[in-house]
């Protein structure tokens, strides 16, 4: 990482995997101060982990937190930034308000998205419910990554307020974090397990950290990633697959990253809520 260090450069970011807090945390905070360089974390699926008794997100000078629907609090679409620096916060607050709210149609859809996947995947007897969710709401589904994003093109509708329905629901999201979050180191345990049974490599929990496992990742062969179909009659479950590229979802490939070749190519993950 120093070695790419350039005049140029201005920040760092660093980023908090599955909910596993960065493997070298302090080491790129100590880096970023030797070289006057700000950073930012990525702490789009790590919200609620700590180090040192700290929430993450704490340590750099600005954060970022998705609530997209696969993350640790949902509200569809969207996130939230934070900041300890009053000067970022103050231009942070000049650009929210620089920006417009979404068109009604994409709220609307947005919550249409979040009644149907309760009833697909939450619902106790979704088993029943889904083909009327489909039915009622199939044409109302947002996708969370749009075709521009894997065409590394900014979305539209980039950078909207959120509106105050969608800041709701993630407000009382917010108030469950510590149960789920809970809930999903108690799950991780059983892939603990299942790893220990099996010779796979469990996943590397920082010292002094606190991880909240939004997913499980585990370094498997190449054509267990490549067909997971064992995964679904073993285990009852379709593990993902973040990431199948270096630069997923797009296709494209980023040279010199042998630990990404190896992880690409063998890192599944499985869920733990």
């Amino acid at each position: 990482m120093e070695q790419k260090i350039t005049p140029q450069t201005r920040a760092i970011l660093l980023h908090h995997l599955y909910g596993l807090v960065c493997r070298d945390y302090e080491k790129i905070l100590t880096l970023a101060q030797k070289h006057n360089l700000y950073v930012i974390e990525d702490c789009a699926q790590c919200t609620g982990a700590k180090f040192k008794n700290q929430p993450v997100g704490n340590l750099g000078d600005v954060a970022i937190y998705s609530s997209e629907q696969s993350k640790a609090f949902t509200t569809g679409q969207g996130g939230i930034v934070t900041t300890n620096n009053e000067a970022i916060a103050n231009k942070l607050h000049e650009f929210y308000k620089s920006v417009p709210f979404p068109p009604v149609q994409k709220i609307e859809n947005l919550l249409y998205t979040l009644i149907y996947n309760y009833y697909a995947y939450a619902h106790p007897r979704r088993w029943f419910w889904r083909d009327w969710a489909d039915y009622f709401y199939g044409n109302h589904i947002l996708v969370s990554t749009t075709s521009q994003e894997i065409d590394e093109v900014k979305p539209e509708f980039y950078a909207c307020k959120m509106p105050a329905p969608l800041a709701d629901i993630g407000l009382n999201q917010l108030k469950k974090l510590d149960r789920f979050n809970s809930q999903r180191r108690l799950n991780a345990k059983s892939w603990d397990v299942w790893c220990e049974a099996r010779g796979y490599k469990k996943p590397l929990i920082l010292k002094d950290s606190e991880p909240i496992f939004l997913r499980y990742p585990v370094m498997v062969e190449p054509q267990k990633k490549s067909n997971r179909d064992w995964a679904i009659n073993e285990l009852k479950v379709r593990p993902g697959v973040w990431f199948v590229t270096h630069k997923h979802p797009a296709p494209q490939k980023v040279e010199g990253c042998p630990a990404a070749d190896s992880a690409v190519a063998q890192c599944i993950n499985f869920p733990t809520l």
